[in-house]
């Protein structure tokens, strides 16, 4: 498949010196990765391949959107997302992962898939809790009729009885 090969990079028979690569990372790219947290977004990314004699530096630089769907509220929004990330590919005799941010490869490779780390580095930018953002007055945007069901089937808060007893333990004077 021709969008497989779009991240493999040639290591042979490159100069010295930094390289610039950009990839447009949208619907095809989220549905081949099988992406599990977006279907739908664009996010460009810059990718700068530094080589030097004894290692290649590989700087990743996103910057889009995604449409994620809300914790809250069960809707889908659109979510920024932007950040950088290093990586680093050590000359080594063999392939070996050093560290989440240094590679061992072997010295004759000709070729290095990024695939695996654009894929990596793009779910690292997702939020861990994903909610609509306020607007500009600091208000929920979720949808108010969802938010209103849930406040409805919503449990009372009753405080547990062990938690008075245990405080009349530490404040007899509580009793």
């Amino acid at each position: 498949m021709k969008y497989e090969r779009e991240f493999i990079l040639p290591l042979t028979g490159t100069a010295l010196g930094p390289k610039q690569y950009g990839f447009e990372l949208g619907d095809e790219f989220l549905a081949f990765s099988q992406f599990p947290e977006a279907d739908t977004g664009m996010v460009h990314l810059d990718l700068i391949v530094d080589k030097h004699p004894a290692f290649i530096t590989l700087q990743f630089v996103f910057d889009g959107w995604l449409r994620l769907n809300c914790d809250r509220c069960a809707e889908d929004y659109d979510q920024q997302v932007n950040g950088n990330f290093r990586y680093i590919l050590k000359y080594g005799d063999h392939i070996e992962e050093e560290s989440e941010e240094v590679m061992l490869i072997p010295a004759d490779l000709h070729e290095f898939d990024v695939f695996q780390l654009v894929y990596e580095f793009l779910m690292l930018l997702i939020p861990l809790r994903k909610v609509h953002l306020p607007d500009e007055q600091g208000n929920a945007t979720c949808n108010p009729e969802t938010i209103a069901l849930l406040e409805r089937f919503k449990p009372a808060e009753e405080p547990d009885p062990r938690w008075g007893a245990l405080q009349s333990l530490i404040d007899p004077s509580n009793d």
